[in-house]
């Protein structure tokens, strides 16, 4: 099989989301969802992937007692060798995009304009909203410093 093409699009109905890695993806979706088979998940090219769950193994220190719980891994592996999922990649993110984007605007865009807009529009959407979020609170931090050494403040 070939390798998987970042980053990788899981989408458990409407719902879609973008990972940048797959070892992202693994260590974010849940195994119980995936034992389920809530999610259908594409790289990048549209190659179908293949969620599945990896027992955990036992070591030396978990017969010990110390480590009561074992902890089911999910592995994402390419599903196929070419990318016959390209078309319903593309159709689930016309949809998802649909939601931000006039539906007629990406009615003829190919699978890779619609990969790198859905990957922009995550790009923004984590590296600002948080900041956007705490800036307030660190504004207020900073007052409450400065008033502390003597420097002013409220």
């Amino acid at each position: 099989m070939g390798q998987v093409r970042c980053p990788v699009f899981v989408f458990e109905g409407d719902d879609c989301f973008v990972f940048l890695s797959k070892e992202e993806a693994e260590s974010s979706l849940e195994a119980v969802d995936v034992a389920a088979g809530c999610y259908d998940a594409f790289d990048a090219e549209g190659r179908r992937l293949a969620l599945r769950i990896r027992r955990p193994e036992r070591s030396w220190w978990q017969y010990s007692g110390l480590v009561a719980a074992d902890v089911e891994r999910v592995v994402i592996e390419p599903a196929e060798d070419g990318p016959s999922g390209a078309e319903d990649l593309a159709a689930r993110l016309r949809k998802f995009l649909g939601y931000f984007v006039p539906q007629e605007e990406l009615n003829d865009k190919p699978v890779q304009f619609l990969v790198e807009t859905v990957c922009a529009r995550e790009r923004d959407r984590t590296e600002t909203k948080p900041l956007r979020l705490f800036e307030p609170i660190l504004e207020w931090i900073k007052a409450r410093l400065r008033k502390l050494k003597g420097r002013g403040g409220e």
